[in-house]
C-alpha cells in the first residue's frame, strides 16, 4: 500500500481519525489463527482491509469501510463470527476477540441451527454479529457498534436502507444504555440524526440535531474540547445538508474538500460510492458557484488592502449589514491586523499587566481585540518558559507532563510546553550518547531498532548520518577515489533523491555537492544553531515575566500533585 492507504483495524463510531500504524516489517494482510467456539476448529483469516483513513463520512465510516466485514473472523463450518471487545477497546490498540463464555457457547450451539441464523449467513458478518450480540444480551455499546458497522458494510441500497432504518429506530435506546461519556453519547446521536436524514425524515433529523446542540455541556471545552468542537461543527454542516433535503449516503456537502473534488470530477465511482446522484450534481453546482464567489471576493480583498486609509474610510462609512462580501472580509482583516499590532505593542510595553490580565478569562477582551492578541502572544512566551523549566526539572516534568500521557483536560499551554520539553529531553539524551561514539556504536549494534528508547534511536540515526557525511567528505577530497567510485553514477545523471539509490550512490551525490560547492568557493550551509543565535529572547522583559509565572505553575503542580487544567473560556 502507498501514501495514506493504510490497514485499519478499527474505525471508531465517534469523531476523529484512528489509524493504527503497522510495523514496517509486518504484513498487514497476514492471516492470523483463530479457534471456533463450537468444536474448537482452528482456522486462519486475515482481519485487515485497505481503507483511506483521511476520508470520513457522516455515518462514521471511512473510505473503504464497505469492506469492514473482513474484521470479523468467521468459522468456516457453521458461519459463527467472533465479536470484538468494543467495550474496552482504545484507539491505540488493535481489536481483541475475547472468547465466548461457556454459557454463551452452549446457547450459540442452539442458535447456529436456527433458520434465522441460516438466513443470516447469506448476509454480512457484522449483521450476523449484531444478531448474535442481541441474542446473547451483550452490552449496549457492542450492539450499537455491530449495528452501525453492519450498515457500513453494505453495497446494495436496499440493504443499506434496511439497516439505517434499524439504526434510526434502535440507536437512541442503545446509546442511552451505554456507559460511554456523555459527550461521546452526543456524538453517537449525530449518527442517528444522519440515519434520519438518509431516510428522508428531514424534520426529525433537524430536530434531533438541534436537541444535540442544546445538550452539549457548558464545560465541554474543559473535558474534551476537540470532540465538542467536532460535534458542533458536524451539527452545523448537517443542518445545512438537511435543509437541501439531501438523503445521499455520501453527501458532497459533508465531504472533505479532496473527496468532494473527486466526486465532482465527473469520474465514474464504484459502488457504493457511485453512481453520481441528483443530489450530488446539485451540490457540485453549489460548490463551483461558491468557488467562483470566493475567488471574486479574494480579488476584491486584495485590491482593498492595498490602500489601508481608503479602506478604513469605507469600513467606517458602511454599516456591517450592508457590506459586500469582499468589503466585509477586508474590514475584518484590517481590524484583526490593527488589534494584533496594538496587542503586540501592549505586551512589549506592559508585560506584567498583560500577564496578570490574561489569567482571568473574562478580562481578555473581545476576540481579535488588542488584549486578546496580547494574551495569545504572552501565551507563546509562557509556553517557551515552561518548556525550559520542564527540560531541567524531572519531578516537575513527571507531574505537569503526566509522564508522556495526554490528558484531555490539561491546559493547552502545558500540553504545548510538554511536547517541546519531551523532544528537548530526548535530544539531550541523544547528545549524551554522542559524547562517546564507541559506546554509541556498540549500543546501536546490540539494540534492535524496535527496542531502542527515543534518545538512543535519535543518537543512532544521527551517528549513521554523521558517518555517511564523513565518508562523503573523504570521497570529495580524493579525486582519484571519486572518479573510481562515482564516474558511472555521474554519467547516469542520478541524484540521492532518486528511488532505489544505494548508499554508495548516496555518497557519490553528497560528495559531488561538496566538490561543486568547493569549486564555487561557497561557505557550507549554516548550522541550525547559528541561524538561531541572537534570536533568543530569554532575557527580554516579557520572557522574565513569563518565566516567573511558569515557576509558579510548576510549584503549584508539585504542591497539588497534578497537572494544570484547562479552564472554561481558555483561548485554546
Amino acid at each position: 500500500m502507498r501514501g495514506a492507504l493504510v490497514c485499519v483495524a478499527m474505525s471508531i463510531a465517534s469523531f476523529g481519525s484512528v489509524v493504527h500504524a503497522q510495523s514496517p516489517d509486518d504484513d498487514p494482510y497476514a492471516a492470523k489463527k483463530f479457534a471456533c467456539p463450537i468444536g474448537g476448529q482452528v482456522f486462519e483469516q486475515s482481519i485487515n482491509y485497505p481503507a483511506l483513513a483521511l476520508v470520513q463520512f457522516p455515518d462514521g465510516s471511512w473510505l473503504g469501510d464497505h469492506l469492514i466485514d473482513a474484521q470479523l473472523p468467521e468459522c468456516p463450518k457453521d458461519g459463527l463470527v467472533l465479536i470484538p471487545d468494543f467495550e474496552t477497546h482504545t484507539d491505540a490498540g488493535d481489536l481483541l476477540y475475547p472468547a465466548y463464555t461457556p454459557e454463551q457457547v452452549a446457547k450459540l450451539a442452539t442458535l447456529v441451527k436456527t433458520d434465522e441464523f441460516r438466513a443470516l449467513r447469506k448476509r454480512g458478518r457484522y449483521e450476523r454479529a449484531e444478531w448474535i450480540a442481541r441474542q446473547l444480551d451483550m452490552p449496549a455499546y457492542t450492539r450499537l457498534q455491530t449495528l452501525m458497522r453492519a450498515s457500513w458494510a453494505t453495497v446494495k441500497p436496499v440493504d443499506r436502507k434496511r439497516l439505517v432504518a434499524r439504526l434510526a429506530a434502535e440507536g437512541p435506546q442503545l446509546i442511552a444504555a451505554t456507559t460511554r461519556p456523555e459527550l461521546e453519547k452526543l456524538a453517537l446521536r449525530v449518527r442517528v440524526a444522519n440515519a434520519l436524514r438518509e431516510l428522508g425524515r428531514f424534520e426529525e433529523a433537524d430536530a434531533e440535531l438541534a436537541a444535540i446542540g442544546t445538550a452539549i455541556p457548558e464545560d465541554a471545552d474543559v473535558t474534551d474540547r476537540d470532540l465538542a468542537n467536532d460535534v458542533a461543527s458536524t451539527i452545523a454542516s448537517m443542518h445545512e445538508v438537511v435543509g437541501f433535503h439531501d438523503d445521499d449516503r455520501f453527501p458532497v456537502d459533508l465531504a472533505s474538500s479532496r473527496w468532494a473534488s473527486q466526486m465532482c470530477s465527473g469520474q465514474d465511482m464504484p459502488a457504493p460510492y457511485g453512481p453520481m446522484t441528483a443530489n450530488a450534481r446539485a451540490a457540485c453546482k453549489r460548490r463551483e458557484a461558491h468557488r467562483q464567489e470566493a475567488a471574486t471576493t479574494s480579488a476584491t480583498v486584495d485590491q482593498l488592502l492595498r490602500d489601508p486609509k481608503a479602506l478604513d474610510q469605507r469600513c467606517a462609512a458602511t454599516p456591517e449589514n450592508e457590506r459586500e462580501p469582499g468589503l466585509a472580509q477586508a474590514c475584518r482583516f484590517q481590524d484583526m491586523q490593527r488589534g494584533k499590532d496594538e496587542g503586540e505593542e501592549l505586551l512589549m510595553q506592559h508585560p506584567a499587566q498583560v500577564a496578570a490580565q490574561c489569567e482571568p478569562t473574562a478580562q481578555r477582551g473581545e476576540p481579535n481585540g488588542p488584549m486578546w492578541h496580547a494574551c495569545i502572544g504572552y501565551r507563546s512566551y509562557l509556553e517557551s518558559a515552561l518548556r525550559r523549566l520542564l527540560v531541567e526539572d524531572d519531578a516537575g516534568y513527571a507531574i505537569v507532563c503526566s509522564n508522556g500521557r495526554q490528558p484531555p483536560d490539561r491546559a493547552a499551554y502545558a500540553s504545548v510546553a510538554c511536547g517541546g520539553a519531551e523532544q528537548d529531553r530526548i535530544t539531550r539524551g541523544a547528545a549524551r550518547w554522542m559524547l562517546d561514539p564507541t559506546a554509541l556504536d556498540a549500543a546501536c549494534a546490540a539494540t534492535p531498532m524496535k527496542d531502542r528508547d527515543p534518545a538512543l534511536y535519535m543518537a543512532c540515526s544521527q551517528r549513521a548520518d554523521d558517518l555517511k557525511r564523513l565518508a562523503a567528505e573523504r570521497l570529495a577530497a580524493d579525486p582519484a577515489a571519486y572518479r573510481a567510485q562515482c564516474a558511472a553514477f555521474d554519467a547516469r545523471g542520478e541524484s540521492r533523491w532518486d528511488t532505489g539509490v544505494t548508499d554508495e550512490n548516496w555518497q557519490c551525490d553528497k560528495a559531488r555537492s561538496i566538490r561543486e560547492r568547493t569549486q564555487r568557493q561557497e561557505a557550507p550551509p549554516p548550522a541550525l544553531a547559528a541561524l538561531r543565535s541572537g534570536i533568543s529572547s530569554a532575557e527580554s522583559e516579557v520572557s522574565k515575566v513569563a518565566m516567573d509565572y511558569a515557576k509558579k505553575i510548576v510549584a503549584k503542580a508539585k504542591t497539588e500533585n497534578t497537572y494544570p487544567r484547562r479552564k472554561r473560556g481558555d483561548l485554546y
